[in-house]
């Protein structure tokens, strides 16, 4: 063990040393106790030999319990890892870039538009996602720990751009987080909160599409990927206009604006409040995105074209497939979204550029 080895190595309780060993430039987690090593395994996930193979690095960042959870970087990407050394099992979550550990979360920018990941620590497990402003345009945005619960958010185009403070939820919430039933109608009622007041069709498309990150399964726990349904709602709009239903064109404007109204688009995000309890703050964070997506996905229908930087697969055939839409299982989508898809599946729906 090199002298810098020995400064990253962790301990747990049971004695056990945890490190990164790198060995022809690939990181290989090494864990040992009583002068002798228990456990060793090869970190990377890409195929070394492979012309212009640039190795792989890694960090152990704890030991929690029987596991020890570390981050590697490969082939430009970054993953969490889950390493549990007496069962020899590898738990992966793959991201752009590397997340922020605050004590048992991990809090990372994934690709859903306006919102961060989050995760359990050791286990993984999702935990629900976190808003963020000026996110209609897809730069890098970059994390930061700020300490005692809170990170910083900038976007990095063009040189670092803050953009605000985000309290992460407390011990309590954290622990406390379940299943809510019927997020949508919960979140539906919030935005629509006059006793007896109907919900435009056109919102809860909006409400189902761009909320569904935080009632999803989480996609790294899936075999396969399957693109979001986020900017369906522009794909709907683009519908109504070829097939002259210009009127209910328009209705589903006036309805996203009158949704956006009550957040300005120039209000911070502040995260958690320490006083919610874990549904309502939930419910709370998804009210407010989908707020600020209503804006965000009223000038994309306008203007024909997502934001810079984005781009939808949603419609995309899968690879050896011909029929539009098959990259996704239509038993996966919620009630409002599977029925305007079947709509436009057949129609063969051209992929939505992005704005330059």
């Amino acid at each position: 063990m090199t002298p810098h080895e020995l400064r990253s190595a962790v301990t747990d309780a049971r004695g056990r040393i945890a490190w990164i060993e790198s060995k022809n430039d690939i990181a290989i987690l090494q864990v040992a106790a009583g002068g002798r090593v228990l456990y060793e395994r090869p970190l990377n996930l890409h195929d070394t030999m492979n012309w212009g193979y640039e190795g792989c690095t890694g960090r152990v960042v704890a030991w929690y319990g029987d596991r020890v959870v570390l981050v590697t970087q490969e082939t430009l990407y970054t993953y969490l890892r889950s390493v549990d050394p007496d069962r020899n099992i590898d738990e992966i979550i793959g991201m752009p870039r590397a997340p922020i550990i605050d004590d048992d979360l991990a809090v990372w920018v994934g690709g859903d538009p306006g919102l961060l990941c989050a995760a359990a620590l050791p286990s993984l497990d999702p935990r629900p996602p976190l808003p963020y402003r000026n996110a209609p345009e897809h730069p890098h945005y970059l994390l930061q720990s700020r300490g005692s619960g809170f990170i910083d958010v900038s976007a990095n185009d063009m040189g670092p751009r803050f953009i605000e403070t985000l309290w992460l939820p407390t011990k309590e919430q954290r622990a406390t987080v379940a299943p809510v039933i019927g997020f949508f109608e919960l979140v539906e009622r919030r935005l629509f909160p006059a006793p007896g007041s109907a919900v435009p069709p056109s919102a809860r498309l909006l409400i189902e599409a761009v909320a569904e990150p935080f009632v999803r399964v989480a996609p790294w726990t899936l075999r396969q990927w399957h693109p979001a349904p986020v900017w369906i709602s522009v794909y709907w709009h683009r519908y109504l206009v070829s097939s002259g239903r210009t009127a209910e064109a328009r209705d589903l404007l006036s309805v996203f604006n009158a949704i956006a109204a009550p957040l300005s688009e120039s209000e911070p995000e502040r995260g958690w409040d320490p006083q919610w309890s874990a549904q309502d703050g939930q419910v709370e964070l998804a009210v407010r995105h989908v707020r600020r997506q209503a804006r965000v996905q009223a000038l994309a229908c306008r203007t024909g074209k997502l934001p810079q930087g984005w781009r939808c697969l949603f419609f995309h055939p899968a690879p050896d497939s011909e029929a539009s839409g098959s990259r996704v299982d239509p038993a996966t989508l919620s009630p409002a979204v599977r029925k305007v898809y079947q709509v436009l599946a057949p129609t063969h729906p051209k992929n939505l550029d992005c704005r330059v």
